[in-house]
């Protein structure tokens, strides 16, 4: 299997619940989600012709029954993303199969609130309108978190264990 990884980036200072998986890279939030590639493409699609506020076109997504299903970590932080209002925000999915990377459809870039216009913009490109300061290869090549959800979960939950302090046992 090669990586597939779904993910949001934000640079938008937000308190973020324990429940989420998330993690702090330089000014940035990364949030991987769980879904199949075909959501993904689906979603990719309807944000092409979308003039939406984040808001919006989450919960288009969630309600308009444009997906199949969506996993319950995802519905988690499409609504805690949902409320928290949001500036900005990228949604990208990287995949790859037998080490070729796979497209699964156009970026999704909000700015300033608002859908930006994915149609022929190149990911190198929507990264450089949000920031330069995460380029994608640097989540890509870091495999032990960014290979999948399930091993960035897991990562995560690693990380909020070795976090707890040790407590004396009675």
């Amino acid at each position: 299997m090669g990586q597939d990884l779904k993910y949001m980036i934000t640079w938008d200072d937000l308190e973020v619940p324990i429940n989420i998986v998330h993690f702090k890279e330089g000014n940035a939030l990364v949030f991987p989600f769980l879904m199949e590639d075909s959501d993904y493409e689906r979603m990719s699609e309807l944000a092409k012709d979308s003039d939406e506020t984040i808001y919006d076109f989450l919960d288009s997504v969630m309600c308009g029954g444009h997906l199949c299903a969506i996993e319950y970590p995802t519905k988690n932080l499409f609504l805690f993303i949902q409320d928290a209002n949001l500036e900005s925000l990228e949604i990208i999915a990287y995949r790859e199969i037998l080490e070729i990377p796979y497209d699964l459809g156009g970026p999704i870039l909000f700015v300033d609130g608002k859908i930006v216009s994915s149609k022929d913009i190149e990911i190198v490109v929507v990264q450089a309108q949000i920031s330069d300061e995460i380029p994608l290869n640097f989540i890509t090549h870091d495999e032990q978190k960014y290979w999948s959800y399930e091993g960035a979960e897991y990562y995560y939950l690693m990380a909020l264990k070795n976090s707890i302090p040790n407590q004396d046992k009675v």
